[in-house]
C-alpha cells in the first residue's frame, strides 16, 4: 500500500505490535491515515441548502459500516470457538482410535489439525477487526479565524474529510472480515471430511465384534463343542446303574 493511500498493517504484524514496548510500537497499531483529498465540489455545493445534512448522513452511514464489520467479527468469534471445540474433542477421539488399533490411523488426524489451524487462525483474524480505526468529525477547530462565507464550505469540506476516513476504515474492516470468514469456510470443510472418516472408524469396532458373534456356526451348521473322555464314561455307568435294577425284576 503506498502512501498516498494510507496505511492498514496485515492482522499478524499488528499482533506482533501488542509485545513490543510501549515506547517503541507504533501509534494507532501502525494504521496511518491518507491524506486529505478536497473535492473541486466544495465550494459550490456548500452554497446549496440541505448538503451539510446530506454528507454528515453519508459519514455516519461510514461509520455504521464500521460498528457492522466489529459486530459481525465478534459473533464469529463466538461460533468459530464453538467449533474450535467441537474439532479438539474429535482429534481427541480420532488419536485415541489410531493409538489403540494401527499408527496408519492416524492419518485421520490429518483433516483435524487443517481445521485446527484454520479456526484458530479465523478467531484471529476476526479478533483484529475489533481494533482501532481511523475517524474525523468537525469539531468547530476548522472554523477557526474563518470568514462568514467561508463557514459552510469548510463545515462541508470537514464532514467530507470524515466520511472518506469512515468508508476506508470501514472497507479494510470488512476485508479482514472476509478473510476470517473464508478460513472459517475451509475449517468448516476439514471439520466434515474428519467427521466422515470418525464415522467410518465408529463403525469398524462393530463389524468386527458381529463377525466373533457369527462365528459358532459354519454354513448355518451348529458347531457342537467336543465332549470329554471322562464325561463320556460317567454316563456309561449312570446307564448300567439304571439298567441293574430293571434286572432284577425280571
Amino acid at each position: 500500500m503506498t502512501n498516498s493511500d494510507g496505511a492498514w498493517p496485515k492482522a499478524l504484524l499488528r499482533f506482533l505490535y501488542d509485545f513490543m514496548p510501549a515506547k517503541k510500537a507504533p501509534d494507532q497499531d501502525g494504521i496511518v491515515a491518507p491524506p486529505e483529498q478536497v473535492p473541486a465540489w466544495i465550494d459550490h455545493v456548500a452554497a446549496l441548502p440541505g448538503s451539510v445534512e446530506i454528507v454528515r448522513r453519508a459519514r455516519e452511514d461510514a461509520e455504521g459500516r464500521a460498528k457492522t464489520a466489529e459486530e459481525k467479527a465478534s459473533r464469529l468469534v463466538q461460533i468459530v470457538l464453538a467449533l474450535l471445540t467441537i474439532t479438539l474433542a474429535l482429534g481427541s477421539y480420532q488419536l485415541s482410535f489410531s493409538l489403540k488399533h494401527s499408527i496408519y490411523w492416524s492419518f485421520g488426524l490429518l483433516p483435524v489439525v487443517y481445521a485446527i489451524g484454520s479456526f484458530a487462525l479465523s478467531a484471529f483474524e476476526a479478533l483484529q477487526v475489533d481494533r482501532v480505526g481511523i475517524y474525523s468529525m468537525p469539531d468547530g477547530s476548522e472554523l477557526h479565524q474563518a470568514n462568514k462565507s467561508d463557514v459552510l464550505a469548510l463545515v462541508l469540506r470537514a464532514e467530507e474529510h470524515g466520511k472518506m476516513l469512515a468508508n476506508w476504515t470501514a472497507n479494510h474492516k470488512h476485508t479482514d472480515l472476509m478473510q476470517a470468514r473464508a478460513w472459517m469456510t475451509r475449517g468448516l470443510a476439514a471439520l466434515l471430511i474428519a467427521g466422515v472418516f470418525a464415522g467410518v472408524t465408529r463403525a469398524i469396532p462393530q463389524s468386527t465384534s458381529t463377525q466373533h458373534k457369527a462365528r459358532p456356526s459354519v454354513h448355518g451348521t451348529q458347531i457342537t463343542p467336543p465332549v470329554h473322555a471322562s464325561a463320556r464314561g460317567a454316563r456309561a455307568s449312570a446307564a448300567q446303574t439304571a439298567e441293574q435294577p430293571s434286572r432284577h425284576r425280571g
